[in-house]
């Protein structure tokens, strides 16, 4: 019964995922990012916006570009290369510091984490329909 309690509540919220080269990625995130919040454990609850992203330019699975506009449930996804660990972040508060990208797993506990840019292997935008 709780299976297709859950198969009913994915199907009313529906997920949608979509690509982006690393490259765009890092050129949205540096253009949009600002500095004047960044995270410290004082920050968790009282705000994230570590970039001002009101649109992300990805691509479908079709390889079709796109503008998805996020919202606060929006994430990336981001796999390292080295280890096929996959890291999420939420996108409102990740920004770039030196050669990483830094932002937070959870919006309650904080959880502030990084990947070096060269560990990148490939970077999803998930988002809720």
């Amino acid at each position: 019964m709780k299976y297709l309690l859950y198969l009913f509540f994915l199907a009313i919220i529906g997920c949608s995922s979509y690509t982006i080269s690393n490259e765009s990625f890092v050129s949205q995130i540096k253009e949009n990012q600002d500095m004047s919040r960044t995270h410290t454990i004082a920050s968790v609850g009282t705000g994230y916006n570590a970039n001002t992203l009101t649109k992300i330019k990805c691509l479908d699975k079709k390889g079709n570009e796109v503008n998805v506009h996020p919202d606060k449930n929006t994430t990336f996804q981001i796999t390292n290369s080295q280890t096929g660990k996959s890291l999420t972040l939420y996108y409102d508060t990740v920004y770039i510091s030196g050669d990483s990208i830094v932002g937070l797993k959870s919006r309650i506990l904080g959880g502030k984490r990084s990947i070096a840019l060269a560990d990148v292997g490939s970077i999803t935008v998930k988002t809720e329909n």
